[in-house]
């Protein structure tokens, strides 16, 4: 019987990224110990920053597991011809859905992480993030979004825009500006170029 930690309740996954919640196990998860936001998993584990514990993974987490005992009951039961298949059944398909088809991004939330990752390599909600490192990519955001203004001779994103080419290329960047300046200070100063750009991204 394994004693120790492991990680469960894989959810809001997006291009081999998610959230996950190490659990104290007993031989099953007993209680969280803290959610992270997943970059990539290793044999020795995961790499990705500490998030706070995170209710859907760590509800999905234990759901999932918990599930198996129920299912070894049925089928015990099944097996000893007391009772009907179809109860395993059920508490299979459950575990399936809950697996498969619960804890995923949904459409919109997905149309808005894809271009922050693309940008960022962190498909993460800039929130979920340690301040200093969404301090950071901002202050690079800025700093590439002056570049690209300046190489073209743009000033601002009516500019940009009037060049349909070039404002496909960019509109991840006005997307990540906008998610990331909300993150930080709280402005909406790029919420209509972002609707724009995620129009042109669809």
């Amino acid at each position: 019987m394994r004693v120790g930690t492991m990680f469960f309740g894989t959810v809001d996954e997006i291009e081999g990224q998610s959230i996950q919640t190490k659990f104290f196990i007993f031989g099953m998860p007993l209680f969280p110990v803290a959610s992270y936001y997943v970059m990539s998993e290793t044999v020795n584990g995961v790499q990705g920053f500490e998030i706070p514990v995170h209710t859907k993974s760590m509800a999905l987490g234990f759901i999932r597991v918990w599930m198996m005992a129920p299912f070894g009951l049925a089928a015990f039961w099944w097996l000893t011809d007391e009772g009907s298949w179809i109860w395993m059944a059920l508490v299979a398909i459950a575990w399936v859905v809950l697996t498969f088809f619960v804890g995923g991004l949904s459409a919109e939330e997905r149309r808005i992480r894809k271009p922050l990752g693309d940008i960022t390599g962190i498909y993460a909600d800039p929130e979920l993030l340690p301040h200093d490192t969404r301090s950071g990519i901002l202050d690079s955001l800025r700093e590439r979004w002056i570049a690209l203004t300046v190489e073209h001779g743009l000033e601002d994103w009516e500019t940009v825009r009037a060049v349909p080419e070039l404002a496909v290329r960019v509109a991840p960047l006005v997307v990540a500006l906008h998610h990331y300046s909300k993150a930080c200070e709280g402005s909406d100063e790029w919420a209509t170029a972002s609707q724009e750009a995620l129009a042109l991204l669809d």
